[in-house]
């Protein structure tokens, strides 16, 4: 599964084909695919990141057809209306407004949450509390008889 999954991470778009008489609408260009930093065709869709931090799920469609972004009703409705601006301002050529800071995460929050997903995937393979702190910090700070009051684990 991606990590940006638009239920996880708001700013992420959601794309699907624009109606009939819609024709006009934007679509993703060659050269903007070419530029993607990852691509993926899973069961669900078509998963594109671009530079700048756009990242895209396509549902039903192409990218070279018209499309429309899809923005749920939810409480991120805003973050979600950003992103899809922001793609539109990507698309066109536009000057590209910034991410909120307010609605962006910050490489300490982003640290954080990948240490989080290593230890859960730790604990997920039943592995012990020295072997996922190994995993997360540098192992050669403790010894064997002094790893569960070292600082670094505390």
């Amino acid at each position: 599964m991606p990590l940006w999954r638009p239920e996880i991470l708001p700013t992420a778009v959601i794309l699907t084909q624009a109606p009939a008489s819609f024709a006009r609408a934007a679509s993703l260009d060659n050269a903007l695919l070419a530029a993607a930093i990852t691509q993926s065709e899973i069961a669900d869709g078509h998963h594109i990141r671009l530079p700048g931090d756009h990242q895209l799920w396509l549902l039903d469609s192409r990218p070279d057809q018209p499309l429309a972004a899809v923005i749920p009703l939810d409480d991120d409705i805003l973050i979600r209306a950003a992103g899809a601006l922001r793609l539109h301002q990507l698309i066109k050529a536009q000057k590209i407004a910034p991410i909120p800071r307010s609605q962006s995460v910050s490489s300490q929050q982003r640290s954080r949450v990948i240490k989080m997903l290593l230890a859960l995937d730790g604990h997920s393979s039943q592995a012990s509390y020295r072997e996922i702190a190994a995993a997360l910090f540098d192992t050669g700070l403790a010894t064997d008889k002094s790893w569960k009051t070292h600082p670094v684990w505390l």
